[in-house]
């Protein structure tokens, strides 16, 4: 039941709102979002849809109910430099919603590997403390560095619809701390 509530929640925001486009290409500092130091943040409410490349991470934070981030096309590669996963979902009660566009390959990437003592990385995807869902009809292909990397770690709830995922990793592919559906 909570599986096909958690469904029902994603199909709600698919025709809801109109998303704020993002081109990682050409990023700078707005009303919507944060881009400093190869970090994108978003803390508002809303639907993004990201696209182009971003060498550097994104974070999504933010005292708000839901935040839905649509790739279309994009490709995120951490710098050497940085202990953060590709896209962080930091800590919040609220659900965040991670969508693949139709049609679009998406590439995610860790580049520092193993950073397990900085309690920041060892992951492409993280969620802390909060749901996430993934889907879309799009592609998602994550690749992390190092020998003890997982793919996409969740602490809460998990669930994926639609997208395909492809993991390229050397411990977990999915790691999740509670229902994963």
């Amino acid at each position: 039941v909570n599986n096909e509530i958690e469904k029902l929640n994603y199909q709600q925001f698919q025709i809801d709102q109109e998303p704020i486009i993002i081109d990682l290409n050409n990023l700078s500092t707005c009303d919507d979002y944060i881009f400093e130091d190869h970090i994108l943040t978003i803390s508002n409410e809303g639907i993004y849809e990201l696209q182009g490349t971003l060498n550097g991470a994104l974070i999504v934070e933010g005292d708000v109910d839901t935040i839905i981030i649509r790739l279309n096309n994009v490709t995120i590669k951490t710098l050497d430099t940085q202990a953060y996963p590709a896209i962080t979902f930091k800590k919040h009660s609220g659900t965040r919603i991670l969508e693949a566009v139709e049609n679009s390959i998406n590439y995610l990437s860790d580049s520092i590997g193993d950073t397990k003592e900085k309690d920041e990385g060892c992951a492409v995807i993280q969620a802390k403390k909060s749901n996430l869902i993934i889907g879309g009809t799009g592609e998602l292909n994550l690749k992390s560095y190092g020998e003890e990397t997982t793919g996409i770690k969740v602490k809460k709830d998990l669930f994926i619809f639609d997208v395909t995922i492809n993991i390229d990793v050397n411990d977990n592919g999915i790691k999740s701390g509670s229902t994963m559906g």
